[in-house]
């Protein structure tokens, strides 16, 4: 059986990026034309044939309903999770240096007992790897681990988590929250318990949603740069469809300063 034809073959005959042949057949305007004609000639040869459902991607029309089958090699990309093994299309960001960051940050203010509250780990591996790049920096400093509180996505039980940090004997002078929902929670309550954010405890959380400015205090927040990675994400799926390697991409995370982190009260 003779094997078909990928873009990935096209693109090594024409010694092209997969990303100009992608976009001269789609019909693109912006390959010159001895490019196109050079690609052109290579797709005659190699008798390519493009995957109309990878082209109908870009559209969001393919007509077509599908059910994802585990035991099917279906070509995917994983957003925001980075896969255990790197030959798994992905496209996230360092969770575990995202929560370095934001242990360097309470550090540098003065900070010396923390606390994670955060997703389960059970239920995400963002919660976990965010909290080992968090306690490891505080390990690194030579300083206590942080106390850690798992909380349920559904049902995400923060009030309990905080009175029972609160009340440990060293109570937390600062709180990393595995997303930024949580932390918008852990502001409200320990507001409505009398305490202040971040005169009392300060607070920072991680995804960068879009109104982490908007509420008071403003988060500090570890930002992930989601509509970028979406946009990767979907070419990436539409190379894969047209035989491209599988690849990780990890995006750069931002540290946005907002005002719920300050110096700890002496």
């Amino acid at each position: 059986m003779i094997k078909r034809a990928t873009i990935k073959n096209v693109a090594d005959h024409a010694g092209v990026s997969i990303a100009t042949v992608s976009r001269i057949v789609n019909g693109h305007s912006t390959v010159g034309e001895k490019v196109r004609e050079h690609v052109t000639k290579s797709i005659k040869i190699l008798k390519f044939r493009p995957n109309v459902i990878g082209r109908n991607l870009k559209t969001s029309r393919t007509h077509v309903f599908g059910i994802v089958v585990p035991t099917l090699d279906i070509p995917y990309v994983l957003l925001y999770n980075k896969p255990e093994t790197s030959k798994r299309c992905a496209v996230a960001v360092d969770n575990v240096a995202g929560g370095a960051r934001a242990a360097e940050e309470f550090v540098k203010f003065g900070h010396t007992r923390s606390a994670v509250i955060a997703g389960r780990f059970s239920d995400s591996d963002r919660s976990q790897a965010r909290y080992e790049g968090f306690s490891n920096y505080f390990k690194s400093e030579g300083l206590p681990p942080p106390l850690l509180a798992e909380v349920d996505f559904s049902k995400a039980n923060v009030k309990v988590a905080i009175a029972e940090l609160l009340s440990h004997p060293n109570p937390p002078t600062a709180i990393f929250c595995s997303t930024d929902i949580i932390a918008i929670s852990v502001i409200g309550i320990i507001t409505s318990l009398g305490l202040s954010v971040p005169g009392d405890i300060s607070v920072i959380g991680f995804d960068g949603i879009d109104f982490w400015q908007l509420i008071q205090p403003s988060l500090t927040t570890i930002s992930q740069p989601s509509r970028r990675m979406g946009r990767v994400a979907v070419q990436l799926l539409m190379d894969r469809i047209e035989g491209g390697e599988e690849t990780l991409r990890l995006m750069p995370f931002r540290f946005c300063a907002g005002e719920s982190v300050t110096r700890v009260k002496q």
